[in-house]
Formats: structure tokens, C-alpha cells, sequence
């Protein structure tokens, strides 16, 4: 078996890899041919126990080793101890380090070849360049050496032991031998100092001092029935073994040929493993699984095992293959310098489960040096791109393309690929506006809600998430900014507009109950905003009885999720317990409202509220198809001049509400019609 450091002590040494050593990126962009990449380095020495290593260690020579062994580059640092590498692009290697009267070291701190990462070289991020990287102890090196035996003292044979060190106890450090058949093992190459030795995960790992040029002896008994594991980690789609990845049973070592040797209680048990499975978004995301690297990331999964005392057992593990998105942004000309929040998006059928791996990160907001995002499954997605804070002078936009739009369904398509996926920038253009208000016919009053430029989707919950509290402000309507809504920072486009408010209906620019036959409202500059007017409705309010859970509302003819106060014919999915469900009426199907159809999964708007009753009895497996939108009918929306006397203040002035809110008339239209 082949490892490579996982756990704490790869994450510390990634995060003093820094941006340095990357995984290729799969690009949109045609890169220019180039020899190789210039990475500045330096070797640096430990200074103490609980101290990461400082200063530096002139005489130290570094080698980055290809695949087969070749030489791909050699130098030996300074009288400071800094030396550059010229590495080929995409080229795998793995950096080996020595230094008169230290023990040699293979990156990023293991003491074996077949342990040691596997980088590529990439002009992506390489400025990032961390001034650490490989840390030499002084003194020859050591080793330890000893037997593992069952409970009856026979040998355990093919189990792994592995010796560590914590950063916490020093520059962290690791390595590992398997069992032979009468259960001993010896780890070499171990520099001088305090380390531990790992058993297994059910086992507390035991202390060791290691000397100079000498050999230390652990030997380790079971207390209880024991079993070793041969677990194969595979590639979900290809089947292929998986580099690195990283069983629940193991410490901070991951075999890199995929088959691991766990020794674990005997019985039943569950044995989880993932390639690069930290949280989206994190900073130690990005820089442990950015920069220290598999070739491709994987989510983890988990298989049942039951394990033989004194026995070996063959498990099979398939990991589902994940993708890495990385994207920065620029302005429209080459002086400014915009920051945008980068929100993906999947493309799946609208009836599909929320993906909460696309909403359990935090925010990804990049300026022009990309930032890589997920990892994600491997579905296409589109991306929606906020600027950050909603401030800047730059405007939000769907990435086209072409450049950004308005309207999601202009939005281009990206097709992930399983690894990691590099975008071309992303261009912000300067901000724009959209104002106006909303009128309740039947109150003969202004109405109250707030404006959005995309539907209640999930995947965009947290597009507003870092919102500025006065931007939230003039979003909604209300006494203090003269019944108007305003929607800052959107991008020079063509945009729907979605209406919500507590006591209305969500409507959409037009006076319509969908997305899809929404008129797009133009965003202009603040002197001159695009403009609006929209006549609401009360809601038609739904209840629901019921003991099922992960209840949502879905509009008929777009698929978009919906609050329960609705202006739409909708369909409801809830779950049962593991059993989700689509509601389907039985007996008669009502009759009324816009849509007459004879659909039994359809509930229509009615006036006041409804109550429904979700059971086992109105449950079905199959989800409904959406339903074909009807021509919008009523009033067109683009009622511009009531908004330009808002602006200067004659909404404000004296006035009756008939007056101010008078139906639109066809010479007010055309003056605002695109």
C-alpha cells in the first residue's frame, strides 16, 4: 500500500504551501505555450516544539522527481536559504529535500517517496507563493521498529502502523509500514524526536522518541477480538482506483494507489472515505485541496463492512466524482477593480431535490485573482454574480455568453468536467436601476412588499445574504421611501422583477403570476432608473395539515419555488418519512380561477385561504409535468412618468390616491416602452 499525508498535517502543510502547488485546471481560455513555471522557494529549519520552523538553512538542495524517477529540476538554496525551481507545466512531481548532517525529507514532511504528494506545476495563482515549504531536522535520521499481536499473541500480518507527529508537537511529520506475515513492521527515515505510533482509530496512539541513527522499538497486543480491512476506494463512474482518498478508521495517512489496510474491532461497521471532502468554501479548502493534490476531487461516501476476528475482509468503496469551479472578475475597462460574489446555480429539472452541497458553503466573493468554489457535483450550472456588500459603483449581472444579462434564461451553460474547471473573467459592468412601486386596486392604496431580480430560489437565498441594510431598504416599499421601491447595483439589462409582500401575492413584471411571461424591465442609471408600475392582489393563502415534512410550493408553469400566498395555479411536494411525495388531488378536480384544466395535481388560486391535506392517500411517486402558459392579458407594467414625479417629489405632495395612481394610459406607455 502507497499513502500520502491527510488530516492536520497536510492541512498545515498546505496552508504553508500556500498558493503554490496546484492541480491543473481545466480553462476556457487558450493559454499560451510556455517551458515552464518560475516558483521562488525557500527552505526553511524547526525552531522548537510547538513552533512552526523559521530562519533558514543555507547548503539545502531540493529535487522534483517525475513519475518514472527522472530528474525534472534540482537547486540548492543560497547562503539565505532561498532557491527557485523552474518546473513544466502540468508536469506531476513530487520535491525531495536534503542537507548536510539533517535528515532528508520528501514533501510536504514525510520521510518516504511513495508517501510524498503529488504536485503539478501551474502558472495559475503562482504568485501566491508561500516562503516555506520543506523543513529539515538536524541529526541522521532514525527509525521505529516493532510487532502487533492479537489477543492470543499470534501476528497480525497487513495491517498499517503509522508514525505522526501533530503540528502542535512540531513541524508535522508522517509515515507508515504495513505488517509482514509475523506481524512486525519497521518505519525508517524518521527524524529525530517526538513522534507517535498509530495502531488503528479505536487505539490511543503512543508516544515514541526517536534518536539519531538508531532504532526504536514499539509493540502493541489486543486487548479485544481485532479484524483487518482491505478497503478499495474506486472512482463512482470509471472505477478506477482513487489517489489519496481518506478512510474514517485511518489518522493522517491516505493511500494514494486507492487500497487501504485498516485494523478494526471485529463486528459491524461503517467505513466512510472522500478524496477532498472539506467544507465548501472554506479557506482551508481552498488552500488544503487547491494546492495539495489528488488529480481529482471526490465526495465521500460510506459502505458497511462486517469484519471477521483474526481475519482479513475485502471491501469496495465508490466515490462519486466532483468538480472545482474557479472564476475571477474584472471591470470594463482595465482601471477598476470590482469585487463580485459568484453564486452557481444547477441546471436540473425543476422538480429535483434542492442540492444543498450548492448551498452549504459560504459565499464565494473574488476579485480579479480567481478563487476556486465547491466542490460541486457534476451537473452543468449557471452563474449569478452579486457585487460585493451591493456596493462598489458595478452591477449584478447572470454570466452570458457574452457578457452579463438579465434574464436567467439567457444565462449560459457550464459544463463541469471532474476536476477542476477555470473560467475566463468575468466582466462587471457599471450599475444600473430599476424603481417603482405597487398598487392595490381593490384598496385603492399603495401595497406593500419588496422587489427581487430572480424567484425564491434556494441556490440564491444568500445572493442578498451581505446585502447592506439601506440597500434592503429601498428594495421594499413603505411610508419612508413614498410607497416606492428601488433596486441598486443591477447590471445594464433587461431584468423580471419578482413582487412579494405579506399580505400579496408574488407577482412578476407584467402583472403575471410566472417568470416565464414576465416582462423585462430595462435597468437604467440613477438619473433616469427604469421604471414600473404593478397592480397586486390579495393572496390566496394555503395551509397545509399535515405530519409530512420538507413541504414546497412550486409554480405550475415555471417550476420556481413558491411562498404559500399565491397568485398561480401550483403543485406541492412533501416527504413521508424517506418517501417523497407529489400532492395529487382524488375525486372531482375543481374547477375556476385561470387555468381550467382537468389536472389532479394542480391546486388553483382562490379567493381567502385554502387548507390542504397532505397523506399517504394523496401522494404520488411521479411528479406532474409543468403546465403551458397562457398569453399574459391586463395592463402592460412600464408606467415611467408616476416615477419621475415620485423623483422629484410630487407623489409626495397633495393629492388623492385616484389621482396619483390613475389607471396608465397608451400616451404614458409609449413614453416609457423600450
Amino acid at each position: 500500500m502507497r499513502g500520502s499525508i491527510r488530516g492536520l498535517a497536510a492541512l498545515t502543510a498546505a496552508a504553508l504551501l500556500g498558493a503554490l502547488m496546484t492541480a491543473p485546471f481545466e480553462t476556457g481560455a487558450t493559454a499560451a505555450a510556455d517551458d515552464g513555471v518560475l516558483f521562488p522557494l525557500r527552505l526553511g529549519k524547526f525552531n522548537g516544539k510547538g513552533q512552526f520552523p523559521t530562519g533558514s538553512l543555507p547548503g539545502a538542495c531540493v529535487t522534483a522527481y517525475a513519475d518514472d524517477d527522472s530528474v525534472l529540476a534540482q537547486r540548492c538554496g543560497d547562503s539565505t536559504g532561498n532557491y527557485d525551481l523552474t518546473l513544466p507545466e502540468g508536469v506531476p512531481f513530487r520535491l525531495h529535500a536534503t542537507a548536510p548532517g539533517h535528515a532528508d525529507v520528501w514533501a510536504p514532511t514525510v520521510g518516504d517517496k511513495s508517501l510524498a504528494v503529488r504536485y503539478r506545476a501551474t502558472r495559475y495563482l503562482s504568485s501566491y507563493s508561500s516562503p516555506d515549504l520543506l523543513y529539515l531536522t538536524p541529526g541522521g535520521a532514525g527509525g521505529v521498529t516493532g510487532r502487533l499481536t492479537d489477543q492470543a499473541g499470534g501476528p497480525i500480518a497487513g495491517a498499517t502502523v503509522e508514525i505522526m507527529r501533530k503540528p502542535l508537537d512540531g513541524f508535522p511529520w508522517s509515515s507508515l509500514a504495513v505488517t509482514d506475515a509475523d506481524g512486525r513492521y519497521r518505519v525508517g527515515n524518521v527524524p529525530p524526536g517526538q513522534f507517535k505510533v498509530a495502531i488503528g482509530s479505536f487505539a490511543p496512539a503512543a508516544p515514541v522518541v526517536v534518536a539519531a541513527g538508531a532504532d526504536t522499538t514499539y509493540d502493541w497486543q489486543a486487548a479485544e477480538p481485532v479484524g483487518v480491512v482491505v478497503l478499495k476506494v474506486r472512482d463512482q463512474v470509471t472505477k478506477a482506483p482513487v489517489r489519496s482518498s481518506c478512510p474514517s478508521m485511518t489518522y493522517y495517512v491516505c493511500a494514494t494507489d486507492g487500497e487501504h489496510r485498516l485494523l478494526v474491532r471485529a463486528g459491524d461497521l461503517s467505513l466512510t472515505a472522500g478524496g477532498e471532502t472539506t467544507e465548501p468554501g472554506s479557506w482551508i479548502d481552498r488552500s488544503l485541496n487547491f494546492f495539495h493534490l489528488t488529480d481529482r476531487p471526490y465526495f465521500s461516501a460510506s459502505t458497511p463492512v462486517h469484519v471477521a476476528a483474526g481475519g482479513t475482509t475485502t471491501a469496495t468503496l465508490d466515490l462519486p466524482p466532483a468538480a472545482y469551479l474557479a472564476a475571477g472578475v474584472r471591470g470594463p475597462d482595465q482601471n477598476s477593480m470590482p469585487q463580485g460574489c459568484l453564486h452557481p446555480v444547477p441546471v436540473l429539472p425543476w422538480h429535483a431535490p434542492v442540492d444543498k452541497r450548492y448551498v452549504s458553503g459560504t459565499v464565494t466573493c473574488v476579485g480579479a485573482e480567481p478563487i476556486r468554489m465547491g466542490p460541486y457535483p457534476l451537473h452543468p450550472l449557471q452563474l449569478f454574480v452579486s457585487p460585493e456588500n451591493w456596493t462598489g459603483g458595478y452591477g449584478a449581472q447572470w454570466v452570458g455568453p457574452d457578457g452579463g444579462v438579465g434574464d436567467q434564461r439567457l444565462a449560459k451553460v457550464f459544463a463541469l468536467r471532474h476536476g477542476h474547471n477555470l473560467l475566463d473573467p468575468i466582466t462587471m459592468d457599471e450599475d444600473a436601476t430599476i424603481q417603482g412601486a405597487a398598487w392595490d386596486p381593490a384598496a385603492q392604496q399603495p401595497a406593500f412588499g419588496c422587489i427581487q431580480p430572480f424567484p425564491a430560489s434556494p441556490y440564491l437565498a444568500r445572493a442578498f445574504h451581505d446585502e447592506a441594510p439601506y440597500r434592503r431598504d429601498e428594495r421594499c416599499t413603505g411610508e419612508h421611501r413614498a410607497h416606492l421601491f428601488r433596486l441598486d447595483m443591477l447590471g445594464p439589462y433587461r431584468w423580471p422583477v419578482y413582487f412579494t409582500g405579506e399580505e400579496y401575492a408574488s407577482m412578476w413584471s407584467g402583472g403575471v403570476s410566472d417568470r416565464l411571461r414576465a416582462e423585462l424591465i430595462p435597468a437604467r442609471a440613477f438619473t433616469l432608473p427604469g421604471a414600473f408600475d404593478l397592480e397586486v392582489k390579495k393572496a390566496s393563502r394555503i395551509t397545509f395539515t399535515t405530519a409530512a415534512t420538507d413541504v414546497t410550493v412550486y409554480n405550475a408553469y415555471s417550476g420556481d419555488v413558491e411562498p404559500a400566498a399565491v397568485a398561480a395555479p401550483v403543485f406541492v411536494s412533501f416527504s413521508l418519512g424517506e418517501r417523497r411525495c407529489w400532492y395529487r388531488q382524488h375525486g372531482p378536480t375543481p374547477r375556476g380561477g385561470a387555468v381550467r384544466l382537468r389536472n389532479p395535481y394542480v391546486i388553483e388560486p382562490r379567493p381567502g385561504a385554502q387548507t390542504i391535506t397532505l397523506s399517504a392517500q394523496n401522494c404520488a411517486d411521479q411528479p406532474p409535468r409543468l403546465l403551458t402558459p397562457v398569453a399574459a392579458t391586463g395592463t402592460p407594467v412600464a408606467v415611467g412618468p408616476m416615477f419621475r414625479s415620485a423623483v422629484t417629489g410630487a407623489v409626495r405632495a397633495a393629492g388623492t390616491a385616484a389621482a396619483r395612481w390613475g389607471t396608465p394610459t397608451a400616451a404614458r406607455l409609449a413614453l416609457v416602452k423600450p
